[in-house]
């Protein structure tokens, strides 16, 4: 089973469960995002939104360091999990706010990402980047790869992307 959210955010990660189990997950998911998104209906500009939904991101789950928790069901479940998780929690967020986002991957770092538009110009940002594993769990969140361009992204090793090909992240705005 593929959980799919109603803008076609999936989960690459396929899980074996029952029908019924199924649509508990995607009801669950659905949930857990709205709660996210419910945190940041007051903030006014595209801007804050993407960073506060970094942030809470950041702020409330961590990094699995086991690997096992690799898609948005578990990463919501345990509050724990790997960049598939990260991404598809963070692009779900915002895209029920309305932020136009992509998501791209790298083979050769083995990575995913989001890619966000901000009046007008396209962003890397990478929650996962940002939320390092640490002996004690989550609490060492950085705004480090929060909005970057393609420059600082060839420099920083998120090399060979894909996912967003037509995409070009020009603004050094907030490097």
């Amino acid at each position: 089973w593929v959980l799919q959210f109603k803008d076609g955010i999936k989960s690459n990660s396929q899980i074996k469960m029952e029908k019924a189990e199924a649509d508990e997950a995607v009801g669950y998911c659905k949930a857990e995002v709205g709660k996210i998104v419910s945190m940041l209906k007051g903030y006014e500009s595209d801007l804050e939104r993407v960073v506060r939904a970094h942030d809470l991101i950041c702020d409330n789950f961590t990094y699995d360091t086991t690997l096992e928790s690799n898609n948005i069901y578990s990463f919501l479940k345990t509050k724990k999990g790997t960049c598939q998780g990260y991404t598809w929690t963070y692009m779900a967020v915002l895209r029920e706010l309305g932020i136009d986002c992509r998501y791209v991957a790298s083979d050769r770092i083995a990575h995913i990402w989001l890619m966000v538009k901000i009046d007008g110009e396209w962003y890397h940002s990478d929650a996962t980047w940002d939320d390092p594993p640490s002996a004690e769990g989550s609490g060492r969140k950085s705004r480090v790869h929060l909005l970057f361009s393609d420059e600082k992204a060839d420099n920083d090793g998120y090399t060979n992307r894909y996912g967003a090909e037509n995409i070009e992240c020009q603004s050094k705005l907030y490097d």
